[in-house]
Order: structure tokens, then sequence, then C-alpha cells
């Protein structure tokens, strides 16, 4: 890292147990953040009032959103700061950006280390296109996770090749299972944009089991 700055903390015995880690141009700024590492919510504050206390010399701060907290909530009158900076070299705001993308490459795996914890069942026949197919040489072992497969979701989940009788059918890019079984979009966002396809009562009940939270990388990686 150019221009490194990091900050954090030790316990009693010595041990770094959270910190940011970034780039800081020249002494006001901005501290662009690259990692922040913490082990609960408590430290999570500690370091956001950290950064608080740098802002009599530091004028600007960028980092990707934790998980655990809008940063917005922490800001006081953003809206009104944001107007005020606009169009400057420390213009506040807030952007949203997909940087990375992430896919399910074993189906079988991926499905086995799912637990569903909200109670509720479901059972399904799934067909999965993955384009990646068109990119292989033929001669590779691996070919994607295209095919008809019969899912079943719940507490402990698993997947097997083939359809079964009477189970309802959901149709999905590799892309849109993998946004689905991450958390990333719901099934009624996915279907609204054509990355699934189901009944309707069917993508009503995905929605039902899939509570899951919004994953956050926290840093790039």
């Amino acid at each position: 890292t150019e221009e490194p700055l990091g900050l954090g903390y030790r316990d009693e015995e010595g041990k770094l147990t959270h910190f940011v880690w970034g780039r800081c141009k020249g002494e006001y700024g901005p501290f662009h953040i690259h990692a922040l590492a913490y082990q609960n919510r408590q430290q999570l504050l500690e370091l956001m009032a950290l950064l608080r206390s740098l802002g009599d010399q530091i004028v600007l701060v960028t980092l990707f959103e934790p998980q655990h907290v809008q940063l917005q909530d922490l800001i006081r009158q953003p809206f009104r700061n944001q107007r005020k900076t606009e169009g400057g070299k420390y213009e506040e705001g807030i952007k949203a950006e997909a940087w990375w993308q992430l896919r399910i490459n074993d189906l079988a795996t991926c499905i086995a280390a799912t637990h569903l914890s909200n109670h509720s069942t479901l059972s399904l026949n799934l067909t999965l296109d993955d384009p990646i197919r068109h990119h292989l040489d033929s001669s590779q072992p691996w070919q994607g996770i295209s095919g008809e497969y019969t899912l079943h979701l719940g507490q402990e989940c698993k997947v097997s090749a083939g359809h079964s009788k009477k189970l309802p059918q959901l149709n999905a890019s590799v892309g849109g299972f993998s946004r689905l079984w991450l958390g990333a979009a719901s099934a009624t966002r996915l279907a609204t944009s054509g990355d699934v396809t189901a009944a309707d009562d069917l993508i009503e009940n995905l929605d039902r089991v899939f509570l899951l939270p919004t994953p956050a990388t926290g840093w790039q990686f």
C-alpha cells in the first residue's frame, strides 16, 4: 500500500484485536480504508469512534460499509453535508457498486453446507443453465453445473441429480441461483429481472425459505 496508515487496538496480552488499514493521502487525507477488521459490535463502534477522533486533521475518510451498520445512521445531517461538499475535493457521498462476483461451482457441496434456520422446508425441481460450458474445451472434465436436479431446502439441505415427480419447477441461470443461495437477491427480485422463472406460489415460498442476511465482504479480495 502506498502512503500506508493503520490504526487499531490490542488486548492486555498485546494481541491485535481490531484495526483499520489503508492509504492516507497527505496530512489531511482522504484516508482510503482498504481493510476493516473487528470481532464484535463493540469493536466496530470503537473503530468508528477512532475515525471520528481524526476529524480535526483528516478531512475525508472513505471505506466499504460494514455489514453490521448503515454508516449514514452515524452521520449528522448527511444530506446537508453532501450538498455543501458537492463537486469539491473532499466531497461527501454514498456510492453503490457491484465490484465483486461470486458463483457456485460445486452445487452439491454448496447445498450440503447450507442450513436454513427458519424451520421452513421446501422441495422442488431445479433446472440450471450454466453458460460457462460454451467456453470450455470438451476435453475438460468439469463442464459447469448445467442440468436437472431435485433440491430439498430446510435445516438440512441436499440436492440430487434428476427431477422428481409432482414437485414445482424452478428454472434459473447459474448466476441467478447463486445470488439466491448467497442471499444477494430475493426470488421475487430475480424473477422480475428474468434470472429465474417459476410459478408465483413457488417464488413466494422461496422468499419465505431463503431469509438470509445480505452478504458483505468488508474489504476487497
